[in-house]
């Protein structure tokens, strides 16, 4: 393909080839960033995200009931350590492909260079230092393996990077979803679901992941076509590598927000409790991570020239914090009311000791959540060392507070609830942080969070209530954890309606008249 692109002087915006398609956005390298486009992309997005969602309960459903806790132990440390090193073989720089207001062939080409070089930096270490993190979680052999086998994905992923933003700088989120769904259904459904019958064990678990990680790297350049070299040089490196700095610190200190738990739990406490643990964890953080990675994505690229006009990244900035805290704060404060329901219903009776850690989890992936929504605005509107700076302070308060509390109370959901504390600092620290830079009130953003706070209390007490008077007749299983989804849907669905309605600012009130109002049929 032509190279013209690589003369730094003429900017250019990448082809990104779909199929026979060629999209392009501006003359100047700009991607269109339109209501409409960005509707649209996240659109596309969350029906890829449903599809992801269903793939991947199903598969964890039935290799969770073959495997049980211990095996999901083991996995644990794999994932987390992977999990870890993916974002630190990313470098950060991978968002400036979307982020950068005109982008060159030079600039994906050492962008893409840079990453793959770290990726198969970081799956080396892995596979040499695996045995020094092993002695230091007291792991046997197998999950040592475990690890090295695994560290394949950090060059994969890294491989991936390019393509996928590319992509994202398009808005093209129908390619970039089907990608992502062939990795899921053939890493999960054809591969990982059939070995955990066939009694492979937590080694199904590692094929899956890694066949996920293999065939989300060939569909996305077999479909996007990045027209790419190798090249370690750039005329703005500088620039780059500042943010991509900033950018990975920001990564690594949102993991040990994520995960800083987990890997305390790894250390201290017998690896069936960390599996219960991570079991319990995942499953509310898959939820919450399908979701943020679809609207943080659209988010981030919707609104990635919008610092020239405060005014909109201030009513957007005020627009996030009023979903986060009417809708996605109640959901997930409602799930905390299921109690051990919650993994029993899905994963079956050998789940029985994760009831009481339910609650803190899904209260602490409520205030996650709702940070997730916010802090996009900061990396696409400049601010990205202003956001690793408040991520590095959480993290390192929250690891601070969840190592204490393990250490005195030897008690993995008091660990839970330490977490669950940080978690809601972190979501005060940065919402507060981002009104001072625009200079909104804090006292409007204490309404919307105490808004949010009051009701989902009401609607959690509201959902153990339901629990109770179901368990009363004598419902169990997959039949009482049906009736308790209805229940938190109907009852978030009508928190979030009155909140709406006489909401403080009415922010998600104007957004929900103007779609009712294209979706009327004209005359």
């Amino acid at each position: 393909g032509s190279r013209q692109g690589l003369r730094p002087t003429r900017p250019v915006h990448p082809r990104v080839h779909c199929g026979n398609v060629s999209r392009s956005g501006d003359p100047h390298g700009r991607p269109i960033r339109t209501v409409s486009s960005a509707l649209q992309a996240a659109a596309w997005g969350y029906a890829g995200t449903i599809g992801k969602l269903l793939i991947q309960f199903g598969a964890q459903i039935v290799i969770a009931r073959i495997l049980g806790p211990d095996d999901y132990g083991q996995f644990a440390i794999g994932a987390l350590t992977i999990s870890l090193s993916s974002y630190i073989a990313e470098a950060g720089i991978g968002s400036a492909i979307v982020q950068r207001k005109n982008l060159d062939a030079q600039t994906i080409n050492f962008i893409f260079s840079l990453q793959a070089l770290i990726g198969l930096f970081m799956s080396l270490l892995i596979w040499i230092g695996a045995g020094l993190l092993g002695h230091y979680l007291d792991s046997d052999p197998q999950a040592i393996l475990v690890v090295q086998i695994m560290g394949l994905a950090c060059v994969l992923n890294a491989a991936a990077s390019t393509p996928n933003n590319l992509l994202r700088r398009a808005l093209d989120y129908k390619h970039l979803q089907f990608c992502q769904l062939a990795g899921f259904s053939t890493g999960y459904l054809a591969i990982g679901v059939p070995l955990a019958v066939a009694g492979c064990g937590i080694w199904s678990l590692v094929a899956a992941w890694l066949v996920q990680s293999s065939v989300g790297l060939l569909t996305v350049w077999a479909i996007a076509k990045p027209d790419v070299q190798f090249l370690f040089n750039h005329p703005d490196r500088t620039t780059i590598l500042r943010f991509g700095k900033h950018a990975t610190l920001s990564n690594i200190a949102n993991w040990g927000n994520g995960n800083g738990d987990k890997l305390v739990i790894a250390h201290g406490f017998p690896i069936a409790q960390l599996g219960i643990y991570n079991a319990a964890s995942n499953l509310l953080s898959t939820l919450i991570t399908q979701i943020l990675s679809t609207l943080q994505s659209v988010i981030f690229s919707a609104t990635a020239r919008s610092s020239e006009d405060p005014a909109v990244v201030t009513k957007t900035y005020l627009t996030l914090l009023e979903a986060g805290c009417f809708l996605m704060m109640p959901l997930f404060v409602c799930i905390g009311g299921f109690d051990d329901a919650l993994l029993q219903g899905i994963y079956g009776p050998q789940w029985t000791d994760s009831g009481a850690l339910i609650t803190p989890l899904a209260t602490g992936i409520a205030a996650y959540g709702v940070t997730g929504l916010l802090t996009p605005l900061l990396w696409s509107n400049g601010q990205i060392d202003k956001e690793s700076r408040l991520q590095l302070l959480s993290a390192s308060l929250m690891m601070v507070v969840v190592a204490g509390t393990a250490a005195l109370s030897h008690d993995v959901v008091a660990t839970a609830w330490a977490a669950c504390a940080g978690l809601w600092a972190r979501l005060i620290l940065i919402s507060y942080s981002i009104a001072q830079w625009l200079g909104v009130s804090p006292k409007r953003v204490a309404l919307f969070i105490g808004c949010g706070v009051s009701a989902s209390g009401l609607a959690q007490g509201l959902v153990i209530q339901a629990r109770q008077s179901l368990e009363s007749r004598d419902m169990t299983g997959a039949a009482l954890l049906a009736g308790l989804i209805l229940v938190a849907i109907l009852v978030t669905m009508l928190v979030c309606s009155v909140l709406t309605l006489i909401g403080p600012e009415g922010h998600l009130r104007h957004i929900a008249i103007r779609i009712s109002t294209r979706a009327r049929p004209s005359k």
